[in-house]
């Protein structure tokens, strides 16, 4: 599994879409998805903060899982 793909998963286990995800970190639809499918490995530290605390993640959790994964 990816990053993208751990992402997914977690945004789907809450039970938000992708609209949704972006609006509670400050981005568009559009990048959630590219975060999704890998498109954008390298979000920045402030976006990590917001989508690990979107998705009810520890912040280290998340990014050790990209940094694992050859995205940091």
């Amino acid at each position: 599994m990816n990053i993208g793909e751990f992402i997914k998963d977690r945004r789907t286990l809450l039970k938000l879409s992708q609209q949704e995800l972006a609006d509670k970190i400050g981005v568009s639809k559009s990048a959630i998805s590219r975060y999704e499918n890998g498109s954008i490995g390298n979000m920045g530290l402030d976006k990590a903060q917001a989508l690990a605390k979107a998705l009810n993640l520890d912040p280290l959790l998340l990014l050790s899982f990209a940094g694992a994964n050859g995205k940091e």
